[in-house]
């Protein structure tokens, strides 16, 4: 399934760089995302997949002695301008973690708890957002008896509820079965139809039925670097990194894995 790209990105990185306590761990970083697509970010462990992720909607810079330099456009808006308010970036640039939070009340108290954190009424009742993720008359469920997939679909859900307009997520099936894996995907391309979606895998078969496009990271120089990027990074590669690394089926080398 391919979508439509528009002309003006609904999210860019520009000379973004990245580090903690000194050490830099990706560096100058420029990646558009094109509205009401999908973008599948690849790489071996420790490259600086899933911090240049966190980085989008501000929540690298939760990390202690985090560092960041560069900009980062919602819609040419910079969202790390003196002054802007974090918060509302979060709101407009949803996060959805590899191992969901499930807060201890009803599936449908934990959508609600999207808007009620910020003090605003929610514009749709929580069961509007649990029909979008497929969890219908569940809304009055311990939201701690959900199995694994299904609290994934809840934690997309209430980030929904704060309706932003990118969505990203950071190996969002990684830690479910292949069933469950299934009714995720299937969900984010229905999504895509309406949202700009950012997809850290290491699942190179899912990136490629998701994406639209890949970017391929690598910190083979010891720094997590944008090898390339693009609709061809999947199927034609045109560094030869990059297709080594589709060749290994993306697993991680042994150096990598022992510096990850």
């Amino acid at each position: 399934m391919t979508h439509e790209p528009a002309n003006i990105p609904a999210l860019e990185a520009r000379h973004l760089t990245l580090g903690r306590g000194g050490t830099t761990i990706v560096n100058d970083i420029n990646l558009a995302f094109a509205e009401r697509t999908i973008t599948a970010i690849i790489g071996r462990s420790g490259c600086g997949k899933s911090t240049f992720l966190r980085a989008l909607n501000r929540i690298h810079e939760v990390e202690p002695d985090a560092e960041v330099t560069g900009q980062v456009l919602l819609r040419g808006e910079d969202v790390y301008a003196p002054g802007s308010d974090v918060q509302r970036v979060r709101r407009r640039i949803g996060m959805v973690f590899q191992q969901p939070t499930v807060f201890n009340m009803t599936v449908g108290e934990n959508v609600a708890a999207a808007w009620t954190c910020i003090g605003a009424e929610p514009p749709n009742d929580p069961e509007y957002y649990l029909d979008l993720v497929d969890l219908p008359a569940r809304a009055d469920q311990d939201a701690t008896d959900l199995s694994g997939g299904q609290a994934q679909r809840l934690a997309i859900a209430r980030t929904l509820a704060a309706q932003p307009e990118v969505l990203l997520l950071d190996e969002p099936c990684s830690a479910l079965d292949s069933e469950s894996a299934t009714v995720i995907e299937h969900l984010l391309l229905k999504l895509a139809d309406s949202l700009t979606i950012v997809i850290v895998t290491h699942d190179l078969e899912q990136a490629r039925r998701l994406a639209d496009r890949a970017a391929f990271f690598s910190a083979a120089g010891g720094i997590g670097a944008l090898i390339e990027a693009g609709p061809h990074v999947l199927t034609s590669p045109q560094r030869e990194e990059t297709a080594l690394f589709l060749r290994s089926g993306g697993e991680a080398s042994p150096a990598h894995e022992a510096r990850a």
